[in-house]
C-alpha cells in the first residue's frame, strides 16, 4: 500500500514539472494528422472514413507529421477526446516541441484557420462551468 501511494506522489510530482520543464523551450507549431499511435507504427494511415471505429480502439492518438518516417508527436496535455474529433483532419500544434521525447505540450490547436482548442479556452470554459452554470442556478431557486 505504501509503495502504491509513493508510486502515486511520484507520477504527480513528475506530470506537474512536465509543463516548467517545457517552459524553457521557445514555442513552436507542428502541422500534420491526428492518427492512432498502432496505424503510426506500422507506418499505415488510420482508414478514411471511420474515425469514430478508430478512435474505439485506439489506446493513443498522436500527431502524424510526416507519413514516410513515422514522424510523430504525443500531444500529453490534450485529452484524447478532443484528438479523436480531428482523426485524418489537418491540424497545426502550437506548444513546446520536446523531440527527445516525441511530445508537444500543446497550446493551441487549429483545424485551418479556426482555433478549436487551447489552454485559455478550457481554462475559461472549467471556470466557467464551476461558476455560474445556468443548472446551478436552477437548483439554487429550487431550494429557496
Amino acid at each position: 500500500m505504501k509503495k502504491l501511494f509513493l508510486l502515486m506522489v511520484i507520477s504527480v510530482v513528475v506530470l506537474l514539472s512536465i509543463p516548467i520543464l517545457t517552459k524553457g523551450a521557445s514555442i513552436e507549431s507542428l502541422t500534420g494528422s491526428i492518427q492512432g499511435y498502432d496505424c503510426v507504427m506500422q507506418k499505415k494511415i488510420c482508414p478514411i472514413g471511420m474515425g469514430d471505429s478508430m478512435a474505439a480502439i485506439a489506446e493513443v492518438l498522436v500527431l502524424l507529421v510526416n507519413p514516410e518516417e513515422a514522424d510523430y508527436y504525443v500531444i500529453p496535455n490534450v485529452n484524447q477526446k478532443v484528438l479523436a474529433r480531428h482523426i485524418n483532419e489537418e491540424i497545426k500544434v502550437v506548444g513546446y516541441v520536446d523531440k527527445k521525447h516525441n511530445s508537444i505540450w500543446a497550446e493551441e490547436i487549429y483545424v485551418g484557420p479556426k482555433k478549436v482548442w487551447s489552454n485559455k479556452m478550457q481554462s475559461e470554459l472549467q471556470k466557467d462551468i464551476k461558476g455560474n452554470s445556468p443548472m446551478e442556478s436552477d437548483t439554487t431557486k429550487n431550494k429557496e
